[in-house]
């Protein structure tokens, strides 16, 4: 466990310089607020994106932990489904009205 808490430094500055660089395709380009949602562990990820887009400005990314999609999901709105065992209904319930 301690040799991966070593490694996590490296690891996030390889996914930010591999997120640099990531050409994003047109469908995306009008994306204005993120949702990811899940439950326990499967929403810090979510947590982490939400704290390092506060710092750009945009887009507004939201963490949801529910069965229900918050009312101001849009076109605009790119929801991410983040679910270990891939069988909580509450995020299984989000990604259905998605």
């Amino acid at each position: 466990m301690l040799l991966h808490l070593h490694k996590l430094p490296q690891q996030c500055r390889e996914a930010w310089e591999k997120a640099e660089a990531y050409e994003l395709p047109c469908a995306f380009k009008d994306i204005d607020k993120v949702v990811v949602c899940g439950m326990g562990g499967s929403a810090i990820g979510g947590d982490l994106l939400s704290s390092l887009a506060a710092n750009l400005g945009k887009p507004i990314v939201f963490v949801h932990r529910g069965y229900d999609l918050p009312a101001f999901v849009d076109s605009q709105t790119l929801v991410i489904a983040s679910s270990y065992s891939g069988n909580t209904e509450e995020t299984l319930s989000a990604f259905a009205q998605a």
